[in-house]
């Protein structure tokens, strides 16, 4: 087995340039035996601060990279 973790809401890329965790989710989905599984504010069982800085962050984020047609 093998456990691959990541966040798309960090990443240094320059507007428009897909990073090699979104291209993944992409090129993979599909594919048996693979699973894809999301986390949300609501899996944050930390300190009631670090949920409201997620939050935050969130609330103003762009439309996510996987929404955005893959290049080709």
């Amino acid at each position: 087995k093998m456990i691959i973790t990541g966040d798309d809401s960090q990443s240094d890329l320059p507007d428009g340039d897909v990073s090699g965790l979104v291209d993944a989710q992409r090129r993979l989905r599909g594919i048996k035996g693979l699973i894809f599984v999301r986390l949300d504010r609501h899996d944050i069982v930390r300190h009631h601060l670090v949920q409201n800085v997620v939050e935050a962050y969130a609330d103003n984020r762009p439309d996510r990279p996987e929404d955005r047609p893959a290049p080709e």
